[in-house]
């Protein structure tokens, strides 16, 4: 590990590194892969596989990224997973291994390295450089004080290039191409500013979640093509426009910065939610208690001007005496937006 190793290959000659790995750094930080071909071709690429424990790995070069560009340098993060064993301290071996299809000898240059800083921690950033053909991933895990609550993905980027940010379970494999980020989790494309909230329920076996950094070898997914179309594009590279072709001045490496923010947990959620809830109740039972008296008060208006107009009808037909009629008559009462008519 931490090495350059040169040599090549051929169509009947092909090579394999074995890399000595320690179980309980590869817990911690995932090997990473690179590898450049100096005269590799698309016609006859170099084939780069990755032979881990439960695991394979494997990436051609140069990457021909469907018909937009073609890079000679290749770099892909293995998947932790892949390399943990329960008897920990025990050395385990990465066997990679690099052929040709062509029968002229391709020169290459390999390297494998521990990947540092690829636990994010909440409240601090990670900064990374990433370009087409280098994407990258970081794991988080929930805190306990976090379980019950979510967390606030943020990714800041100086450049306006575009780029996609996945947040994916932390299982294997992980999508880390540009062709297969959607296939899992949830993923958003961006240009300088990104943001992705993630509930502990999201991988709740593992608690546990990636985010992953993949750039466009064009800007128009963040613009104005989409991803369908860009889809289509990348199937027919011959029949691509003028203002679907790459941009010259395009900047490819991408500065991106990544941080981990705690929210506000579902017991500070409810503490307000009851509150507007309640508010809510009081001012329904205040209305309710209030129509309820106030269609009393008209009910019994209307009972007394009854009465008072039946015992008139009475007097003017000579069945009462007016005396008598005038001590049982009542005093009317007027209730509100009430008018007698009639007398």
């Amino acid at each position: 590990l931490n090495q350059t190793i040169t040599a090549n290959v051929t169509a009947t000659f092909q090579k394999t590194f074995f890399f000595i790995l320690d179980s309980d750094i590869v817990r911690q930080k995932p090997v990473r892969v690179s590898a450049k071909a100096l005269n590799a071709s698309t016609a006859n690429p170099l084939i780069v596989t990755a032979r881990q424990i439960l695991g394979v790995t494997s990436f051609t070069i140069p990457l021909n990224d469907q018909g937009y560009q073609v890079y000679n340098k290749v770099a892909r993060t293995l998947c932790p997973q892949w390399n943990i064993m329960e008897d920990r301290g025990e050395k385990l071996y990465l066997a990679v291994d690099v052929s040709s299809s062509g029968n002229v000898k391709r020169e290459f240059q390999l390297r494998a390295d521990y990947v540092d800083n690829f636990e994010l921690v909440a409240g601090q950033r990670i900064s990374a450089n990433v370009t087409p053909s280098t994407p990258m991933f970081f794991k988080y895990s929930f805190a306990k004080s976090q379980l019950n609550g979510p967390v606030l993905v943020r990714v800041h980027s100086d450049s306006d290039t575009c780029a996609t940010i996945s947040v994916q379970k932390n299982v294997c494999p992980i999508h880390d191409l540009m062709y297969d980020i959607e296939y899992d989790g949830m993923y958003q494309s961006m240009t300088e500013m990104a943001a992705i909230t993630v509930t502990p329920d999201f991988s709740p076996i593992t608690e546990q979640f990636v985010v992953v950094v993949v750039i466009h070898p064009t800007d128009y997914t963040c613009e104005h093509l989409g991803h369908e179309l860009l889809d289509s594009i990348r199937l027919n590279p011959n029949n691509s426009t003028p203002a679907q072709k790459r941009d010259v001045a395009y900047n490819e490496m991408k500065n991106v910065v990544i941080s981990v923010e705690s929210t506000m947990t579902y017991r500070e959620y409810i503490f307000p939610t009851l509150i507007t809830v309640g508010l809510l109740l009081i001012i329904y039972l205040l209305a309710y208690v209030g129509t309820i008296l106030e269609t009393e008060k008209f009910i019994r208006g209307f009972n007394i001007e009854f009465e008072y107009s039946t015992v008139s009808d009475d007097v003017e037909s000579g069945e009462i005496a007016p005396a008598v009629e005038e001590q049982k008559r009542p005093p009317i009462p007027r209730p509100w937006g009430f008018r007698a008519v009639g007398f």
